[in-house]
């Protein structure tokens, strides 16, 4: 009876370890993009992991008084894959999404939903800053957007 036990508690406790989907997310080393954010305005958290491998990022500062409220980001894969993150100082109200499914990223409330042209669009509020992360449908799953959501640091 106590080899039974054993038996169905390690059964209970693999299947429990495997209930999730398996992530197919790459590691993102964020700490050049980082480091170009020392001067300015505010220092959005940054990806750790994306979708798919990473050729090139790049961080491209918004013009004029703009500059204090907006930073834009671009990551594009090895295969043509991208993935645009806007992060912005202050409330932000977004429209064009068709479908919007409330999700959570971590510990905050997030909105998703499909563009007309079929790109994915993620967006929620950590403190003062709202973050919007876009990427084409076709390529990244809800699923992978929001795992790079919660990779943020």
């Amino acid at each position: 009876m106590k080899k039974l036990f054993v038996f169905v508690t390690i059964l209970f406790l693999a299947a429990c370890g495997n209930s999730g989907a398996s992530s197919n997310l790459e590691d993102f080393d964020n700490s050049d993009l980082k480091e170009g954010l020392q001067e300015e305005a505010f220092q959005s958290e940054l990806p750790t992991k994306l979708p798919f491998a990473v050729r090139g990022a790049t961080f491209t500062p918004t013009p004029g008084d703009q500059r204090e409220l907006r930073q834009t980001f671009q990551f594009d894969g090895v295969d043509g894959q991208f993935m645009d993150l806007r992060t912005n100082s202050g409330e932000v109200h977004f429209t064009g999404t068709d479908n919007d499914e409330q999700v959570k990223i971590g510990d905050h409330d997030g909105t998703i939903g499909e563009t007309e042209n079929g790109s994915l669009s993620l967006h929620w509020k950590d403190g003062d800053l709202t973050y919007h992360l876009m990427a084409n449908g076709d390529e990244v799953t809800k699923e992978e957007l929001i795992e790079t959501a919660e990779s943020f640091e």
